[in-house]
């Protein structure tokens, strides 16, 4: 990683040809390309600033869309790439460079989310019906009748949720992009600065009470709320899910046996990932309602 981080860095035709090798290479391997184009980028603007990441992200669109096209991909690709992936990264990477808080980062990832989100129902009269529609030809691969029944009843039990699904997990992806770029830069050039940056992750305070007053709503009047008012509040719990998993993060810091509670906490997102997700946004909320005190990790450099 050390080395291919030098490398990018070196110079923006350095930058601008590893990314494309990189983004080439991230879509074979899908559930990954986020990460895999996403961060090499977060590295160059937070360490080169967002004009140069600019100028890496218009170099890498055109290094791509040819050889997109030799290969008989969709040559929107390398276009979706700079408008999900390399500008909302730069933009993030231009904000946590200047203020060099995570915090706000993860706030600007979730206002991305929230555009997004916002764009898509603007864009689509009937989202529903759009969704139903990608339904139809996810249900022409399924190879058996078994298949198509399970599938279809996984579409009816997430259908209601399927835009605010897909906005998280955009940010989410957004999000973890720019920590292991930040966790990158801190390993070339500020060992141990990254732990104590991220233990410091903590969301404007403000942002608590419209959080509490959309979960509040929804609970109250849940059958008559809008989508967009629970596809944002579940944005909400999201953006709160890291300043959760960075308080337990830093209160485990100090404990004994904290890297098995560790696992254990991460184990369980696989085993009950609808509670514990819930549960560790809980937790960034109320650490947020308390005052949302960082802990102190002692004088490392950061």
């Amino acid at each position: 990683m050390k080395a291919l981080g030098n490398y990018i860095l070196r110079s923006r035709v350095h930058a601008i040809l590893a990314i494309s090798v990189l983004t080439l290479f991230s879509i074979f391997i899908s559930p990954f390309s986020y990460f895999i184009s996403g961060a090499p980028m977060g590295l160059a603007a937070l360490r080169k600033g967002p004009v140069t990441g600019l100028q890496v992200a218009a170099g890498c669109l055109l290094l791509t869309a040819l050889p997109a096209m030799a290969l008989n991909l969709q040559p929107g690709i390398p276009i979706a790439f700079m408008a999900t992936v390399w500008l909302p990264v730069i933009l993030c990477a231009g904000l946590l460079r200047n203020t060099q808080s995570q915090g706000l980062m993860v706030l600007c990832a979730g206002t991305v989310g929230v555009f997004f989100t916002a764009l898509i129902y603007v864009m689509l009269e009937d989202i529903q019906k759009w969704w139903h529609e990608w339904f139809e030809l996810w249900q022409q691969y399924a190879k058996s009748e078994p298949a198509r029944q399970q599938l279809e009843q996984a579409y009816h039990l997430i259908s209601p949720l399927l835009s605010a699904i897909f906005a998280s997990g955009f940010v989410i992806s957004l999000i973890i992009t720019m920590l292991l770029a930040r966790w990158w830069q801190s390993a070339l050039f500020n060992p141990g600065g990254f732990r104590k940056e991220f233990y410091a992750l903590r969301l404007p305070r403000i942002l608590v009470f419209p959080t509490l007053a959309g979960l509040l709503t929804l609970l109250l009047v849940s059958s008559t709320a809008s989508m967009a008012l629970r596809d944002t509040v579940i944005l909400m719990l999201v953006l709160y899910l890291f300043q959760g998993i960075s308080v337990i993060h830093g209160f485990l810091y100090t404990r004994a046996r904290s890297r098995v509670w560790l696992i254990v906490i991460y184990g369980m997102f696989f085993i009950m990932p609808r509670s514990i997700l819930l549960f560790v946004s809980c937790v960034g909320i109320v650490n947020a309602c308390l005052g949302g005190k960082p802990i102190r990790i002692g004088d490392n450099n950061a």
